[in-house]
């Protein structure tokens, strides 16, 4: 019974609310596997962070992740900063004079540690538009790194977190594979440590619910514990997710979802398996988290929120989305993939969006069975192609990675605007360079957002008939006005200018006086 019980304590389990499950080893055929991963490349790590106006904690964030880090000139960073003002001191310079750079900051770039592995990009606190936007610009600052890994801008780390990390990676057996869990608290680091009471246990997302705004998003994480290797589970965490950095090109952040918070995980997700990425949880922590609270809030657009809520449930096709093939199509790479279907994609998660009933998820929460898909489709492949117009919207343009990893040198010219897209094998890397602007890029990302409100004021006006007639009246009334009173007193200055002339002729004598 003691035998028994030790073999069951050291057992792979998961917690799913109620009960511990058992682990088992998941029964696939030699057809039924991941694709492997590909050959090794330099094991360079980007790290995508973004802050709104919290400075401090996102300058101890990047001491903390070059501190912990067992191989640091391979950790690069893109930072996007939401600060008040230029006059203020942002996170890189934080960070410089933290590590004893000093407070000038024109020399931070020969006296600051690792200055050259921080690409940075700021935007007024004022133009934040929420997590989902920041974490879509921080592509802008992502080089040739072949890991990305995401967090948020007030976390800690295990020693040799990238080494932890990788090796995590590695172990799925899965080119596609995500590494993702909600972090722990930070100030739980020692109990979830090496040696701590623990050191066993890491959380594991395994419900969905709906939110208040009636958007899927996923519940209070539970528990997994004694893992042997990672485990294939149906959730994924923003606030640590490393793959592959190959998972940026074909399920790139969605920049037209402002105002979006609760509700940002699910669809990513969605897109994410149904390109063919899996998410698994790790065997151990290795991001721990400061969930106090932030020092500030982003700017509140109600319009946008409307709005971005209304393109979650077209992907996710739910009734209040919109539900033609046109709309899917023209999401384009923001959408939905062609490896696996959102029906599959709603079975293995245990949850469909599209038949709200209050309720939440019903899948399994301990074994998952790895879902196959054809290999000769693409990750970039969409499933709607063929309805797409003018509006769908064009790809993202990483400016700084010049060596995408899924397009071939003939889809690096026309990806932007083809249907379909045919890229090379997951193996080649080949040099190209996508001929687009930053400037262009955020020019038509502005004129989506514009054209996104002017849609929600224009079907407000029409809802209001009565009202635009007596501002109609009202601006007439205002026009005649200012018609007339202009012509009085246009021709009082006229007859005054007249009488001045007048009386100048007669002090001078004029002689038609």
């Amino acid at each position: 019974f003691f035998l028994i019980s030790r073999a069951m304590a050291t057992a792979p389990q998961v917690f799913d609310g109620v009960t511990w499950q058992e682990v088992t080893p998941p029964n696939l055929r030699p057809s039924e596997v991941p694709i492997k991963p590909a050959p090794a490349l330099d094991g360079s790590i980007f790290v995508n962070l973004a802050h709104l106006k919290d400075e401090a904690r996102c300058a101890q964030t990047i001491q903390r992740l070059f501190d912990n880090a067992e191989d640091k000139a391979s950790v690069f960073i893109g930072l996007v900063e939401h600060n008040e003002n230029t006059h203020s001191k942002n996170c890189l310079a934080m960070y410089c004079e933290n590590a004893g750079a000093g407070g000038d900051k024109k020399k931070h770039p020969e006296s600051c540690p690792h200055y050259s592995q921080i690409e940075s990009l700021a935007v007024f606190d004022l133009g934040a538009k929420g997590p989902t936007v920041s974490r879509a610009l921080g592509r802008k600052l992502l080089g040739n790194q072949e890991y990305c890994m995401q967090i948020d801008a007030h976390s800690d780390f295990v020693k040799n977190w990238d080494t932890v990390a990788k090796s995590e990676w590695k172990a799925t057996n899965n080119e596609y594979g995500v590494i993702s869990a909600k972090p722990a608290d930070v100030n739980e680091k020692a109990d979830y440590g090496a040696g701590g009471s623990k050191e066993a246990s890491v959380s594991r997302t395994c419900h969905v619910e709906f939110n208040n705004a009636r958007l899927p998003m996923f519940g209070d994480a539970t528990e997994a514990r004694n893992l042997k290797e990672p485990l294939l589970g149906h959730g994924w965490s923003a606030a640590f997710s490393f793959a592959k950095c190959h998972l940026e090109e074909a399920v790139p952040y969605d920049y037209f979802l402002p105002q979006i918070f609760q509700g940002e995980e699910f669809p990513r997700y969605a897109r994410m398996w149904t390109r063919g990425y899996d998410v698994y949880t790790p065997t151990r922590n290795i991001v721990f988290h400061d969930y106090s609270q932030p020092p500030a809030k982003w700017r509140d657009s109600q319009l946008q929120r409307i709005r971005a809520q209304k393109r979650i449930r077209t992907l996710l096709q739910m009734s209040e989305g919109d539900l033609t093939e046109k709309a899917y199509a023209n999401l384009n790479l923001y959408g939905l993939g062609k490896r696996r279907s959102l029906d599959d994609f709603y079975l293995f998660a245990g949850f469909d969006a599209r038949k709200y009933n209050g309720g939440g998820s019903v899948a399994d929460c301990a074994n998952q069975m790895w879902v196959p898909y054809p290999t000769s489709t693409s990750a970039l492949e969409n499933l709607y192609t063929d309805e797409a117009d003018s509006e769908m919207h064009i790809n993202p343009i990483m400016p700084l990675r010049t060596h995408p990893v899924l397009l071939s040198n003939a889809d690096a010219a026309s990806h932007l605007m083809s249907k379909t897209v045919k890229p090379k094998g997951i193996h080649e890397l080949p040099r190209v360079h996508v001929p687009l602007t930053l400037a262009h890029e955020a020019h038509v990302a502005q004129e989506v957002l514009q054209k996104m409100e002017k849609q929600l004021v224009d079907r407000a006006e029409e809802s209001s008939a009565p009202v635009k007639m007596l501002v109609g009246l009202w601006v007439f009334g205002i026009a005649v006005w200012m018609f007339v009173f202009s012509r009085s007193k246009n021709n009082s200055v006229h007859a005054h200018g007249r009488a001045r002339r007048n009386a100048r002729k007669m002090l001078n004598g004029h002689k038609d006086m």
